[in-house]
């Protein structure tokens, strides 16, 4: 199949940061075909216009007025959604190409993802009609952009912080998925984008356009295939010295390779080929959608900071210390023990009985107040013989915390006094912040709320030691691999 790919980066400027819009093939139905963007853009007050389009009616949903086609439209469109029968795209994208658009996303399916000759040369067919647009897709949802508003369905909305991780997904169910974990974890998204098969813009054209956007600080990816791999791999290489990429493959196994084919008609090779090549590229590695989400969390905060592999470790009872420990040397980190000065500064703040000095830090109940959790992290954070610090809460105990001590305010207590600890010292700080009891809505609260607080204080947090150990050794990877790119000049 002809592609429109050249080896010039494409600019997308009028994708993410369209003036106009015509979604092509909306009904009265909100829920069916391209309705949902137009529900979506007018959820979010996309604040550019409009145009609907629909052969069948003049009248659409939220009664707004239809045009029989898009060479109907008022004044020029940047970019156009189509979201008619395959039979049609070909037809559609030709008048789109006539109209002088710029950017289409063809949200329609049963193209090459088919794996049927019909298929095959329907796509082959829209493409040598495209009269200079580049395409997004098929079978995909197209972008997404904090800053210019515009969505691709009701899950995507638009916070006004703004985000630093631009994300790809060839899959448009990890689309909104990622993005449902990024709000609950806290990071927030610049620019999505859903790209389907792959016809024309390739998952490359837009690693290399958030690589040189000032406003993308880390750049993740699920993936079926690649296509035009030395192309890729010649583009990610450019990319990886500058900021994180962050790849989770669908289609790791032979029965996994199958369904990726039915999928989005990706073709896939080996995946351990794939893994030394994406590793000897600069890439990261997850496994799975939870792992996307852990070290996209940790690059956003921790790939600019001196991580090392001398863990400090700060817990407020001794049970979970023999886990962390076990973990973190599972991952190829040390626990060293702490230097006697700082074994003697902390023994000053807490008592001898049921608590511990050596690394980790055990302060039993004393862990529970403020003040002395936040010295002891201090001292912790000063030892000349740890590089990262890991600190543990666990919010489901806040309640009878609160009560106990009568302070309402406790968590928000805890928050200010480590971000004094922050302010005097560069080391890198990570919290475990278990979530055991998930129906209870008041502990649900407490912990939202501290997950708040740490995003603030750009702090990363992880349900548990073997994940939080993960994500610190795959980004002292990604740092020596960086480090070993300056020196090669």
């Amino acid at each position: 199949m002809q592609s429109l790919t050249c080896d010039t980066m494409p600019d997308l400027t009028n994708l993410f940061y369209p003036k106009s819009i015509a979604i092509i093939g909306v009904s009265n139905n909100p829920i069916k075909g391209a309705s949902a963007f137009l529900y979506a853009l007018r959820s979010v007050d996309f604040p550019n216009p409009v145009y609907s389009v629909s052969k069948t009616r003049d009248k659409v949903i939220f009664d707004e007025n239809a045009y029989p086609t898009i060479l109907d439209v008022p004044g020029k469109i940047d970019y156009a959604i189509i979201g008619v029968p395959a039979k049609d795209v070909p037809q559609v994208v030709n008048e789109c190409g006539q109209k002088g658009v710029k950017f289409i996303t063809i949200f329609s399916s049963g193209f090459s993802e088919l794996g049927t000759e019909e298929g095959r040369l329907l796509e082959e067919k829209f493409l040598q009609n495209t009269k200079g647009a580049r395409i997004v897709g098929p079978n995909c949802l197209g972008v997404y952009c904090q800053e210019s508003r515009v969505t691709i369905t009701e899950i995507l909305n638009v916070p006004e912080r703004e985000g630093e991780v631009s994300y790809i997904s060839q899959s448009g169910g990890h689309t909104g998925s990622f993005y449902l974990f990024g709000t609950d974890r806290g990071f927030g998204f610049n620019k999505v984008v859903s790209i389907g098969n792959q016809c024309d813009l390739t998952i490359q054209d837009f690693i290399e356009y958030y690589a040189q956007d000032e406003k993308t600080k880390v750049i993740s990816c699920y993936l079926e295939s690649i296509k035009e791999s030395p192309n890729f791999f010649k583009i990610l290489q450019n990319t990886t010295p500058k900021k994180p990429v962050i790849f989770w493959k669908g289609g790791q196994t032979q029965e996994g390779s199958l369904a990726a084919s039915s999928h989005t008609g990706a073709i896939s090779s080996s995946y351990t080929l794939f893994k030394a090549a994406i590793h000897q590229s600069g890439g990261i590695i997850a496994n799975s959608l939870e792992e996307l989400a852990d070290l996209t969390l940790g690059a956003l905060f921790l790939s600019d900071k001196q991580l090392g592999k001398q863990i400090g470790i700060l817990v407020p009872g001794g049970g979970s210390c023999v886990e962390m420990t076990d973990e973190a040397i599972r991952n190829d980190l040390r626990v060293p023990e702490f230097s006697k000065e700082t074994k003697e500064k902390i023994q000053a703040q807490i008592q001898e009985v049921n608590t511990s000095t050596r690394n980790p830090a055990d302060l039993g109940v004393f862990g529970w107040l403020p003040i002395i959790y936040s010295r002891v992290l201090l001292h912790v954070a000063e030892d000349p013989n740890i590089d990262t610090i890991i600190f543990y809460f666990m919010t489901e105990r806040l309640p009878s915390m609160i009560d106990r001590m009568n302070q309402r305010s406790l968590g928000k207590q805890f928050l200010k006094n480590i971000k004094n600890v922050q302010r005097k010292s560069d080391k890198p700080f990570i919290c475990l912040l278990p979530n055991i009891m998930v129906a209870d809505q008041e502990i649900t609260r407490l912990r939202t709320e501290f997950i708040n607080g740490l995003i603030d204080l750009k702090i990363p947090h992880f349900p548990s030691m073997e994940r939080a150990a993960n994500v610190i050794s795959k980004l002292i990877k990604y740092k020596n691999f960086t480090i070993q790119h300056e020196k090669n000049g």
